[in-house]
Formats: C-alpha cells, sequence, structure tokens
C-alpha cells in the first residue's frame, strides 16, 4: 500500500472499526479459552466442551431470526447493534458472578447460570455476522479489512490473557485408590486469576467496542461514509457505474482498468468457499484442536493456539498491502493451501492419542507450522471473498449480509457435524498424559 494510501485514511476510523470488529467473537473465543479451568470445576466436566458448541448452534436461532425479520429491521440495523452489544455486555457482567451457581435437576447438579449465559453471549456472536458485514457496507471500502483486523483479535486477545492467567500449563500426574483399584489423573495447577475476572475483562472489551460503534455513528466519522448508493438494497446501478461512483478513494480492488466480473456462477462458487471455510474454522477444526495437539505436549499445544490466533489479524492486515493484487485464481490457490493444511491436522486428531511424529521435534514444528498456516490462509481468504462482494456486487450490503448467512450456516453444519462424531463415533480418542 502506497504513502499515499495511508494518508487516506483516518486512523481513528480503523481503531474504532477494529474494536468493533473484536466484539463479533471475543466472547465465545473467550470461553473457549476458559475450558481447561471450567472443566476441572463445572459438574459438566469434559462434557462441558459439546454443550458449548450445541449451545452455540442453537444460538443461530439469533441470525435466523434477524434474517427473516430482515426488511422491517433494517432501517433501525443500528438500534439492533446496540441492543446486541448490551446483551453481550450484561451477560458478561452477570457470567463474572454467577458462572460457578449450580442448579440440581433430578439427582444430578447442573451449571444452568453459566449455559444460559453462553447461551445469551453465543447469539450475540452469531448474529454479529448477519449484522456487522452489512454494517460496514456503509462506509468506505478500505475500511472492511480493519473490521477483519478487529475479528481476528478477537481470537487472539483472550489467547494472550488465558497464556497470562496460566490455562493449559503442564499437568501433574497423581494417584487415589478406588475400592482397591489404583486410577492415575491429571491434576492442573492453580491459574492467576479466576474465570470471574477473565469475565471482568471480556466485559470490559464489550464496552470498548460499543464506544467505538457509538462514535462510528457520530459526525466524527461521517466523513468516511461511502460515497455512492452501494449501502442500499434497491439500488440497481451495474457495477460498473458503481465503481465509477466511488470517487478517487475508492478504486477497484484489481486496479483501475481491471474490474472482478461478478457472475451469477462466481458468486454461488465464492459462498461455498465462505460456507466450507467457515465450516472447518468456526465448526470442524476448534473441536478438533485438541486432540491434534494435545499428544505432542503443552508446549506445542500453546504454540499453536497462541501462533494461530496471531496469525488470524496478521493476514487480515496484510489485505491493506495485497488488496490490489486479488483474483479469483488467487482465492483458488489460498483456499486448496488452506484445505491441505487442514487435511493433516484432521488426519492428526484421527490417529490420536498416536499421531505421525509424536515423538519427534519435528512432528511438533509441522503441527504448529499447519495450524498457523491454514488460520491464515483461511483468513486472508475470507477478506478476498468479502472484498469482492463489498466492492463488485450490484447491491454491497444485501451482498455482505448473504455472505454473513453463509458464514453463520457453515459453521453450524461444521459444528453439528463435528459434535456427532465426536460424541456418537469413536474415531477420535482423547488423550490422557497419565496413561
Amino acid at each position: 500500500m502506497s504513502r499515499t494510501s495511508f494518508r487516506e485514511r483516518r486512523l481513528i476510523v480503523d481503531l474504532f472499526v477494529i474494536a468493533l470488529g473484536i466484539s463479533s467473537w471475543v466472547e465465545i473465543n473467550g470461553l473457549w479459552m476458559q475450558t481447561p479451568i471450567l472443566t476441572t470445576q463445572l459438574p459438566e466436566k469434559w462434557n462441558l466442551a459439546s454443550y458449548i458448541v450445541l449451545i452455540t448452534q442453537l444460538a443461530n436461532i439469533g441470525p435466523i431470526t434477524y434474517g427473516l425479520l430482515r426488511k422491517r429491521l433494517k432501517p433501525h440495523e443500528g438500534t439492533v447493534i446496540h441492543v446486541t452489544l448490551f446483551i453481550g455486555t450484561l451477560s458478561s457482567i452477570l457470567l463474572a458472578k454467577f458462572w460457578k451457581h449450580t442448579i440440581k435437576i433430578g439427582s444430578d447438579e447442573h451449571s444452568v447460570p453459566f449455559l444460559v449465559l453462553t447461551g445469551l453471549l453465543a447469539v450475540v456472536d452469531c448474529t454479529s455476522s448477519v449484522l456487522y458485514l452489512p454494517y460496514m457496507a456503509n462506509f468506505k471500502s478500505k475500511y472492511l479489512m480493519s473490521f477483519f483486523v478487529g475479528e481476528g483479535l478477537s481470537g487472539l486477545l483472550p489467547s494472550v490473557v488465558s497464556l497470562f492467567q496460566g490455562v493449559g500449563g503442564n499437568p501433574k500426574c497423581e494417584t487415589s485408590v478406588i475400592n482397591g483399584t489404583i486410577h492415575k489423573f491429571a491434576s492442573y495447577s492453580e491459574p492467576k486469576f479466576s474465570v470471574s475476572s477473565f469475565c471482568i475483562f471480556l466485559t470490559v472489551v464489550m464496552l470498548v467496542s460499543w464506544l467505538s460503534f457509538t462514535l462510528l455513528n457520530s459526525s466524527l466519522c461521517h466523513s468516511e461514509l461511502a460515497n455512492e448508493k452501494l449501502v442500499k438494497d434497491d439500488d440497481h446501478n451495474s457495477d460498473d457505474q458503481q465503481i465509477k461512483n466511488r470517487g478517487d478513494n475508492e478504486s477497484p480492488i484489481l486496479g483501475e482498468k481491471e474490474t472482478f466480473k461478478l457472475t451469477r456462477s462466481r458468486i454461488r462458487y465464492l459462498l461455498f468457499l465462505q460456507a466450507l471455510i467457515s465450516a472447518l474454522t468456526n465448526g470442524v477444526l476448534p473441536s478438533l484442536q485438541s486432540y491434534s495437539c494435545a499428544p505432542y505436549g503443552s508446549l506445542s499445544y500453546n504454540l499453536a493456539v497462541k501462533l494461530a490466533g496471531l496469525a488470524n489479524p496478521i493476514c487480515a492486515f496484510l489485505a491493506f498491502f495485497w488488496k490490489s493484487r486479488i483474483s479469483l485464481r488467487m482465492i483458488n490457490l489460498l483456499t486448496t493451501g488452506g484445505l491441505l493444511f487442514s487435511l493433516y491436522t484432521i488426519i492428526l486428531a484421527a490417529t490420536s492419542p498416536n499421531p505421525l511424529l509424536v515423538s519427534s521435534r519435528f512432528g511438533s514444528f509441522l503441527l504448529i507450522v499447519a495450524w498457523v498456516s491454514l488460520t491464515g490462509t483461511f483468513s486472508y481468504t475470507k477478506s478476498c471473498i468479502a472484498s469482492v462482494f463489498r466492492d463488485f456486487s450490484k447491491r454491497g450490503q444485501l451482498a455482505l449480509f448473504w455472505v454473513g448467512v453463509y458464514t453463520q450456516t457453515g459453521s453450524a453444519i461444521g459444528a453439528i457435524l463435528t459434535f456427532i462424531l465426536l460424541n456418537f463415533t469413536h474415531i477420535f480418542k482423547s488423550y490422557n498424559p497419565c496413561q
């Protein structure tokens, strides 16, 4: 990106957009980072992850409802986003207070407050996929990449905080005698700060995002609104006319002379890729990460998680510099590379607890490279697809809405499929460090 391009941007708007993007999935990502602690203190134990996955997919009732009522709610888009940010913030506050409370149902204790509040957070995060992207069509296309940087940070920030918290340290193997039988089990050290403190951190993040969204709608950012009628769903201008209407600051993605032709077949194909990538990155791979990483040790596991989380916003940020090089061929190459790395990690998960090269440093190295590479390539590819729809669709805002719909649809299919495989088959076997 040229220096002129940077001068044409308003950094304060970039920061506001990034902060809004962070709120998209920071809460559910944060709870996933807390599962090593939660599973030792809540009655659901190791089944808790399955509950969270299932609740997250049931939360798709949020985007489905918004989709059905979209025509009525469209004039009140800003109000709807304010409501979701309010629900997310309030739920985080309540979670800090009641996450450990249980209710007896029948003869068993269950973490009803935690599960209900997790459901509310999941509704907020899932609905953000069909709310935030169409909202970003109100701004010049150059700010769309800032949103994806923020979305990537929604996974990185909780990861960094959990690292300081001490989540995922090496366990100590202890023994106990039950009915004359010796049992070995893993004992984990206490974290540096509690789950309640982590929920307070999530609350602060949500408040910052909420404030940023409020400022994006103020006169402070009006100069960076899109110059054309792209944001309206009833705009029937041709693609070429839209590009001309953008002005000097809104040049086409592929350069001033070349445009990305969006035919019907290409639209369907790109939406399919968006759904496929979302199914893997939001459903399949997160559910299988512990199976593929844990056998290589806590250090390799933590490096894979943390470095992959870092690759997400970095690759979204790189789109600032390589935006002029987006092409269908490049999208295909990136998707193919991401699929190959994903296949490798799935094979490792399926062969757990004795995956390929499990006892060698080279095996750990390949594991980390695979997770970082698939996260980076898929992150950049999703940014490219969204940019294409934002800049070259006749109905920019409606197009981004459908990108969000396919994102959630793919995520739901991937998560439900993996939930069935994990809970009703014996394909994937968990790793026990004390056996």
